[in-house]
């Protein structure tokens, strides 16, 4: 609470540690260890959430998503980074240049949407078109046994959008 921003405020060795630590250890990325420069990136960002840090953090933040890139192993940190910086700076996504970032990452993510029905859409990061076809045969036929086992009377789960 309080007091941990406080301490942090008085002593800021902390916030940079977390910045240096994510940026030493880009080499990590792509590795088992990969984690380790994420956490690190996303425990910084979580400083925005006090205002009286903001003017320390910010840059750091934006140095770090700067670096990072999506379809890159950097894309975790990128990520990370954008869904900080929207929950905690809300608002200031041109500063940190993640603006639309949830439809940019599931742009970049899944590529390929093919339509199979009117009530299924399949989405992949990379299929083949013979892959795409038999895969939607088999959703399409999952759904009519899906509907005929539960007794749906076809009518969708109610706030079910996957």
């Amino acid at each position: 609470g309080k007091r941990f921003q406080q301490a942090v405020q008085s002593d800021s060795s902390t916030i940079y540690a977390l910045s240096d630590f994510a940026s030493r250890n880009w080499n990590l990325l792509g590795t088992g260890n990969a984690f380790l420069t994420k956490n690190a990136s996303r425990e910084l960002s979580r400083f925005l959430q006090y205002a009286s840090l903001k003017p320390t953090v910010r840059p750091l933040v934006q140095g770090l998503t700067t670096r990072s890139s999506l379809n890159t192993p950097s894309g975790g940190i990128w990520v990370g980074l954008a869904d900080m910086t929207d929950y905690y700076d809300a608002g200031n996504c041109n500063y940190y240049g993640n603006c639309n970032w949830k439809a940019r990452t599931e742009a970049a993510i899944l590529p390929l949407r093919k339509t199979c029905s009117p009530s299924l859409t399949l989405r992949a990061q990379s299929m083949t078109a013979a892959e795409q076809t038999s895969t939607c045969s088999s959703v399409v036929n999952q759904e009519s046994y899906f509907h005929d086992k539960l007794q749906t009377n076809r009518q969708p789960v109610a706030n079910d959008f996957n």
